[in-house]
């Protein structure tokens, strides 16, 4: 019975979830699919495919993998996705054409700016590319998985995607958003911006899924085999499927006659999980150690990699790999050139596999699955990402391996601005190391944590704590110029976190020092802050001197790390001149800020200097290009899902009017 199906062709029970899909391919926009595991997700969302396909829409996919904490995952996968396919054309936007490079190791590249706005905006192209004249259909499943950084991108894709030649499809399940706030956040911000509509998939009534389970046995079975059948099942799709091929397995159940055989108790796997388990221990010893082997590799893995981690011959692999295809545990991925790509059926089913067996023997597959890994990297075929490499270090209790691997995850995330994951990664070192590894690495890891922190969050405490930290460690060593370094981004943090005196104190005693050590870097740095705090209180002439400094320290040729800080103060100096009473001062600084947030992706410093704009020229400009300025600056916040600056923007509009009324007659407002 291994080489049986026991797959239902039939969708059954989702004729309302089914309408409107069929909306979304027709109409563009983005909806929701959440619904527990196995509930048929996944089957709709190919179904939707095949749709959209028969309408000549292309069909892109990505898949977030469990346990991975990579920037941007769900992209990575369907980047490859779509190479394997051929699916990529030849990209004429310079931007959406460098895209795979900032994402996939094995193209060599990776983002030169460290922008996630220009990632955000690179993915956004990408797609519009992907999808030509025709359109297409994007499908991110899996979503309770996803990084941080993946789950604010989609919000983005919803704002700024042509919604009519582009459809977003999205997959999660609701009982695994536990301790995610972030996809919370995602729900809340697309339904509080209604960018997307969710749809719910409960169970199966007794009808589909007894129907369901007659056309799986290619008959209705007896009565009381069925409802014992769906009562384990629940209303579960792929229960139901799994269910009847363990009865059918198991010989609990005659498939010819769908009668159980015998008159003992139900000897039927009571879970799920079970009933995928003793389908393994089924298997003969070699498919089923095979079978463990890329449980431990993911949800995803590669022959080449699996063979070689386990020490097989690789034709030896694929043999396994189609006798576990036909057993219907895992699947081979289509159009993958090398013919390498393969997956689990089901996230179930990995998620029932991947801790089975003694934790000893995990942990030395996870050690071969590094050595492997790691081998193929030298050679130029990098099977698996930083981030991947430092979760099966950790698997295997590897602990200079797993923060050597979480460093180089640091620095892949901060390639591409991905500074939630760049976090997670460093807070991770930060708790292996040990004195063994050297106080120079300590204070190394706390100052770019701190740094990092202070970037991700306002007021965050815990940036404080590290940054206070960083500088004592450095003061430890002797390392003087890490010690003021520390200490000018301790101010700032001090700054965003409402302690205002403090971090005045901290930037007057670090810029002397700074500008005596040769650290330009530094300095700059010290001083953007120090002159933004001077403006809050309203130090005018001390705040036009540091920004003027701070300034002239930016080269021309800026990073997007100095053009960020470069428009910074810029806005800042815009300030002080507005509140000088020097609107043809502030103008060209405004607008030079401007034009260097556009063209480095920084939306949030144009719309502020677009608000100042607006805000201090009224009696100077027209006021529909004033109001013009204001309603830019609300475009650009609300790309990101900024309500509560978009609203502010608006608010923003009404009070130009208002004042346009007491500055001219209400026949020219």
């Amino acid at each position: 019975m291994a080489g049986a199906r026991f797959l239902a062709q039939t969708i059954r029970g989702r004729d309302d979830a089914m309408a409107r899909l069929e909306e979304l391919i027709a109409d563009g926009g983005a909806l929701v699919l959440v619904g527990e595991g196995g509930i048929g997700k996944t089957r709709l969302s190919r179904w939707t495919a095949e749709r959209a396909a028969r309408r000549r829409m292309g069909a892109l996919e990505g898949t977030t993998v469990l346990g991975v904490a990579e920037p941007l995952a769900v992209m990575r996968d369907l980047v490859r996705s779509a190479r394997r396919a051929g699916a990529e054309p030849t990209l004429r936007d310079p931007l959406a054409a460098e895209f795979p490079a900032r994402l996939l190791p094995e193209l060599g590249g990776g983002a030169e700016d460290g922008s996630l706005g220009a990632t955000f905006e690179a993915a956004a192209r990408y797609l519009d590319a992907l999808a030509g004249p025709r359109g297409a259909l994007v499908v991110l499943e899996d979503l309770h998985w996803a990084d941080a950084t993946s789950l604010s991108l989609v919000p983005f894709l919803a704002r700024t995607l042509d919604r009519q030649r582009i459809a977003l499809l999205l997959t999660f399940r609701p009982e695994d958003h536990t301790g995610t706030p972030a996809l919370e956040g995602l729900r809340a911000e697309l339904r509080r911006s209604r960018l997307a509509e969710e749809v719910r998939l409960g169970p199966l009534d007794e009808r589909d899924a007894a129907a369901m389970l007659a056309e799986i046995l290619g008959g209705a079975p007896a009565p009381d085999v069925t409802a014992e059948l769906l009562r384990l099942a629940g209303g579960n799709p792929f229960a139901v499927e799994e269910l009847a091929r363990a009865a059918v397995e198991s010989g609990w159940l005659d498939r010819t006659s769908g009668r159980r055989q015998g008159t003992s108790a139900v000897a039927l796997p009571w879970t799920l999980a079970e009933s995928i388990r003793a389908r393994a221990a089924a298997l003969p010893p070699e498919e089923r150690e095979l079978l463990a082997w890329a449980g431990a590799i993911g949800r995803r893995f590669d022959a080449h990699l699996l063979a070689r981690s386990s020490a097989r011959d690789i034709d030896a692999v694929l043999d396994g790999l189609d006798a576990l295809t036909s057993a219907g545990l895992v699947a081979e991925i289509p159009d993958d050139p090398s013919g390498g790509a393969f997956a689990f059926r089901h996230a179930l089913v990995h998620e029932a596999l991947a801790r089975e067996g003694l934790a000893a023997r995990r942990r030395e597959r996870h050690e071969a699955i590094l050595l492997a890994a790691e081998a193929m990297a030298d050679e130029g075929a990098a099977p698996l990402s930083p981030a991947e490499l430092a979760r099966h270090a950790m698997a295997a209790g590897d602990r200079e391996r797993t923060l050597a691997h979480s460093r180089e995850a640091v620095a892949e995330a901060q390639e591409l601005g991905a500074v939630d994951e760049a976090v997670q990664h460093l807070e991770r070192a930060l708790t292996l190391w040990t004195p063994e590894d050297g106080p120079a690495l300590r204070a190394e890891l706390l100052f770019a944590c701190g740094r990092l922190r202070t970037r991700l969050a306002r007021g965050d405490e815990r940036a404080v704590e590290l940054l206070a930290s960083a500088r004592e460690a450095y003061e430890a060593l002797g390392d003087q110029p890490g010690a003021l370094w520390a200490l000018a981004v301790l101010a700032d943090a001090r700054l965003e976190a409402g302690d205002r005196l403090a971090a005045m104190a901290d930037w007057e005693a670090a810029i002397p020092r700074l500008r005596g050590s040769g650290q330009r870097e530094a300095l700059r740095t010290a001083l953007v802050g120090y002159a933004r705090g001077l403006a809050l209180e309203e130090r005018l002439p001390a705040a036009r001197v540091a920004a003027d400094e701070a300034l002239a320290l930016v080269p021309a040729a800026a990073t997007v790390a100095e053009a960020y800080e470069r428009v910074n103060l810029l806005i800042t100096r815009g300030m002080v001149a507005n509140g000088e009473f020097q609107p043809a001062v502030a103008r060209p600084l405004l607008e030079e800020a401007i034009a260097l947030a556009l063209a480095h992706h920084d939306d949030i410093g144009a719309a502020r200097a677009h608000h100042l704009i607006a805000m201090s020229s009224l009696p100077f400009r027209p006021v529909p290009e004033l109001l013009g300025h204001a309603r830019t600056a609300r475009e650009l916040v609300d790309r990101h899902g900024l309500s509560n600056l978009a609203a502010w923007y608006v608010v923003i509009g009404g009070l130009l009017l208002c004042e346009a009324c007491l500055l001219y007659t209400s026949r020219c407002v």
